[in-house]
């Protein structure tokens, strides 16, 4: 389930809180450059999430698609996009 979304536009920074029924995340971009973000709710209100995509230059996740059940959709591109994980 996506929580908050803070963006710090100085700093070009996103952070995300990410909470599943295994634990919880929280998704950070950093050299932030995009955001794009749809909240029309065409298949009706919901916060989980559907499927994520992602897009790495080498290593490093540099652009990342999340479709929510809702149908809409945040896209994000970035220098680095990491994701941290604490199980419950």
């Amino acid at each position: 389930m996506l929580g908050a979304v803070k963006i710090d536009w100085s700093a070009a920074t996103l952070s995300a809180s990410i909470a599943t029924s295994a634990g919880r995340g929280e998704l950070v971009a950093l050299g932030l450059t995009a955001f794009r973000c749809t909240h029309h709710q065409p298949w009706g209100p919901s916060a989980n999430i559907n499927f994520v995509t992602s897009r790495s230059t080498g290593a490093t996740v540099t652009e990342l698609r999340l479709e929510m059940q809702s149908g809409d959709l945040l896209e994000l591109d970035a220098a680095s996009i990491t994701y941290s994980f604490v199980p419950t």
